[in-house]
C-alpha cells in the first residue's frame, strides 16, 4: 500500500468516519428500510445474545426504523445454507427485542424499545438514564471502553441523535468519551437530571485524571430497579481548572463549548449539585463528657451523689465541732498576769491576735473536715472522668478506618460494643452494591451511625482521603444512596461553615448505601460541586 494512501486511511479517512458515526442516528432515521442480519445460523436478531444486537451501534440504527428487513441464515443441508429475507414492520421487531430483555433481565434495554415503540409510559428521565448506562455497557462489549488513555471513545457520537438535544459532530472529542458525554447531559438538562447517572456510577478508574464524577455505571439487579432522585444536578465546568480567568468569572461556566476545546485545554467537569442535604461525618471518636447524666448512668450518678453528700456533710460537722472547740478554748483561759505583755508568749517572743490558730482554734477536726469535702468532690469528679474516658457521644456519625492493629484506646473500647450494631448490606437488604475497577489498591472504611445502632462497611481506593461529608442523592432500592466526598486539599482546614462548604470543588472518594430515615438528619445546603482529578500516590512509611 503506498504511504500516502496509508497516511489517508489512518487520518483524513479516521477523521470523515466519525464525523459519520455522529450522524448515524440521523441516517438510519430516514431510511425506508433497515436490513439486519449476522452471521449465527436461525438468528432472527431480536435476542440479546445476537452478535449484531450487542454492538454499541445498534441503537443508533434500530430505535427508529420504520420497516425492517430480517435476513438470518438457514442451513438447507450438512454442506448448504441460504439467506431467508423477511419484511417485519419495525414496531413488531423492537417489541420483540423488548420481550427478550424483559425475559433476560436487561432492564435499561426495555426500557429504551418501550419508549421506541410507545408501549408505555416511559418518561425522557427513565429513557436517557436507559440509554446512557445502555451505550456505556455496549462500549465494552464492542471495544470502545479503556483503552491506555483513551476512554469510551465512541460514547457521544453513539448517544448523539438519540437524546432530544444533538451536538455537532465536530464537536466530539478524540480520546475522551466522558467529556462528551458530559456535553450532552448539559444540553439535555431540560429533560434529564442527572442525579440519576451519579447514583449508580461508582469511584472512576485509577487511571482518569479529569471527569472523575463519572464512571462505569453499575447494572441494576431485581428490586433495585427503583431509582429516584432526591435533589438536582448538572454538568458544569470545573472553576479550579479555569487557570486563564479571575475567581469570579470561573464560577458556574456552562459547557456550551465543545468537548474538543476540554481536551485540547486540559479543562475539566465538575457536578454542580442544587440544594442537596449533607451528612457529616467525623473523623473519630468523641468521648462523651456528660455521660454521667445519661439516664442509663443514673444509679451511678446517684451513688456518686450519694457519697459526695455524705462526705461532706460529716466534714462539715468536723469542721463546726473543731470550730467549737477552737472558740470555746480561747473564750475559757485565763486572763494575763500584770507582769506579762498581753502578746508575748513565755519564751519571749511576741504572738499577733489575727493568729488564725488563736483566734480560731484550729485543731485535728477542722482539718480533719475540709479534708473530707475535698474528698468527695474529688470522688465525684473521678467518677465523671472515668465515664467520661470509657464511653463514646452515640449521637452524629463516624468515619472509621479499620487498620489491622488496633491501638487507641478508643478504638478498642468502641470493638468490645461493635455487637450492639446492626449491618446494612446488600445480604440482607435490596443494597445496590459499588465495586471498586479491578486492580484498584482499596482500603476498608466503616460508616457508623452511633444514634441508630448502625454500620456499612465500604471500600474507597486506597489513595482517597477519609470522606468529610455525605450526600443523599437518590431513591435506591430498599434504602438512599449517597455520594461520599473529601477535600482535595491537602493543606486545608476543617470548617462547619456552610459558605466554606460551598466554595469547595469536592472528590468524590465512594458510594454508599444507607435506610431512609437519614434524610431527617441531613443538613441543607445551597450548592456543591463535585468532580476534582485523581489524588495523590498514598505513600505509607513503615
Amino acid at each position: 500500500m503506498p504511504p500516502l494512501w496509508s497516511h489517508l486511511q489512518t487520518d483524513d479517512m479516521k477523521h470523515e468516519r466519525n464525523q459519520e458515526l455522529g450522524r448515524l442516528t440521523d441516517i438510519f432515521r430516514i431510511a425506508r428500510y433497515v436490513c439486519v442480519f449476522c452471521e449465527d445460523f436461525g438468528c432472527d436478531h431480536t435476542g440479546v445474545t445476537c452478535v449484531w444486537g450487542q454492538r454499541v451501534w445498534t441503537l443508533a440504527e434500530i430505535v427508529h426504523a420504520s420497516t425492517v428487513l430480517q435476513m438470518s441464515a438457514v442451513r438447507v443441508n450438512s454442506s448448504c445454507w441460504e439467506w431467508d429475507l423477511r419484511e417485519i414492520e419495525g414496531r413488531l421487531f423492537k417489541g420483540s427485542m423488548k420481550g427478550h430483555a424483559e425475559r433476560e433481565q436487561r432492564w435499561h434495554l426495555q426500557a429504551v424499545m418501550e419508549h421506541a415503540t410507545n408501549a408505555g409510559s416511559t418518561s425522557w428521565q427513565k429513557t436517557i438514564q436507559a440509554l446512557v448506562i445502555e451505550v456505556i455497557h455496549r462500549s465494552d462489549t464492542t471495544g470502545y471502553g479503556y483503552k491506555g488513555r483513551k476512554t469510551y471513545t465512541q460514547l457521544g457520537r453513539a448517544l448523539n441523535g438519540l437524546l432530544p438535544r444533538r451536538a455537532d459532530p465536530r464537536c466530539f472529542s478524540e480520546t475522551n468519551g466522558w467529556a462528551d458525554l458530559a456535553m450532552l447531559l448539559e444540553l439535555n438538562q431540560g429533560f434529564y437530571n442527572t442525579a440519576a447517572l451519579a447514583a449508580v456510577c461508582p469511584v472512576a478508574h485509577d487511571t482518569e485524571d479529569l471527569h472523575r464524577w463519572l464512571a462505569k455505571p453499575i447494572a441494576p439487579k431485581p428490586g433495585q430497579e427503583r431509582l429516584e432522585p432526591l435533589i438536582t444536578a448538572f454538568p458544569v465546568t470545573d472553576p479550579s481548572s479555569h487557570t486563564s480567568l479571575t475567581p469570579e468569572q470561573r464560577k458556574g461556566i456552562p459547557l456550551t463549548m465543545s468537548s474538543k476545546t476540554f481536551e485540547n485545554s486540559g479543562l475539566n467537569t465538575a457536578l454542580c449539585l442544587v440544594n442537596p442535604s449533607v451528612i457529616e461525618l467525623a473523623p473519630s471518636f468523641v468521648r462523651n463528657g456528660s455521660m454521667i447524666y445519661s439516664k442509663e448512668m443514673k444509679p451511678v450518678r446517684l451513688t456518686a451523689m450519694g457519697i459526695s453528700i455524705l462526705l461532706a456533710a460529716v466534714g462539715g460537722l468536723l469542721i463546726y465541732f473543731g470550730y467549737s472547740t477552737g472558740t470555746s478554748g480561747s473564750n475559757g483561759s485565763s486572763p494575763p498576769d500584770n507582769n506579762e505583755s498581753p502578746n508575748s508568749s513565755d519564751d519571749g517572743s511576741s504572738t499577733s491576735d489575727n493568729d488564725p490558730s488563736s483566734t480560731f482554734g484550729i485543731n485535728g477536726m477542722f482539718i480533719s473536715g475540709i479534708l473530707l469535702i475535698w474528698l468527695g468532690a474529688c470522688a465525684y469528679a473521678l467518677v465523671r472522668l472515668v465515664l467520661g474516658t470509657m464511653c463514646v457521644n452515640m449521637e452524629g456519625w463516624v468515619c472509621w478506618d479499620e487498620p489491622d492493629d488496633v491501638g487507641d484506646v478508643d478504638k478498642i473500647h468502641f470493638s468490645r460494643r461493635r455487637s450492639q450494631f446492626r449491618t446494612w448490606d446488600a445480604d440482607h437488604n435490596l443494597a445496590p452494591e459499588f465495586p471498586l475497577p479491578d486492580n484498584m489498591p482499596s482500603r476498608n472504611i466503616v460508616i457508623f451511625d452511633l444514634k441508630h445502632r448502625v454500620r456499612v462497611s465500604v471500600q474507597i481506593p486506597l489513595a482517597a482521603k477519609k470522606p468529610s461529608y455525605m450526600i443523599p442523592i437518590a431513591l435506591h432500592g430498599s434504602g438512599i444512596t449517597c455520594m461520599l466526598i473529601a477535600d482535595q486539599e491537602e493543606d486545608s482546614e476543617e470548617d462547619d461553615d456552610d459558605d466554606v462548604i460551598e466554595d469547595y470543588v469536592w472528590a468524590k472518594v465512594g458510594m454508599i448505601h444507607l435506610p431512609t430515615y437519614i434524610l431527617a438528619e441531613a443538613k441543607a445546603v445551597r450548592t456543591l460541586l463535585v468532580g476534582g482529578r485523581r489524588p495523590k500516590p498514598r505513600v505509607e512509611w513503615s
